[in-house]
């Protein structure tokens, strides 16, 4: 005998959205999110070559009296005076080095250099 039931429609799941719809979502939401980010400043371009972000540093205020919580591992990074300015290079390579320059694209002076 046959165990399947004659005149009875095929039961199928059909999706809620078809999967364009859902290809075409995420690649716009993608697009608009890069023109966000955009627009709102978070995307950072350099006008050279030669410029670029290493990284972003923060300075703590060394007054009497203050401790400072500070990490003991130290960083990769290590600081030098080269021609009176301060250059950062990786302590484990010594052909890289970057000259540092505040957000005005001046270079940041080492404190004993006088001019």
């Amino acid at each position: 005998m046959n165990n399947q039931q004659p005149n009875r429609p095929e039961t199928r799941k059909n999706p809620p959205f078809p999967a364009n719809y859902l290809i075409l979502t995420a690649a716009l939401t993608v697009m608009a999110t890069v023109f966000a980010l955009e627009t709102m400043g978070k995307i950072k371009h350099t006008d050279t070559r030669d410029a670029f972000e290493i990284a972003e540093y923060k300075g703590i205020l060394v007054a009497p009296g203050h401790d400072h919580r500070l990490s003991s591992k130290p960083a990769t990074i290590a600081a030098e005076c080269v021609n009176g300015h301060v250059v950062f290079k990786r302590r484990n390579k010594n052909d890289i080095k970057a000259l540092i320059v505040d957000d005005k694209n001046r270079p940041i002076l080492c404190a004993n250099f006088n001019q």
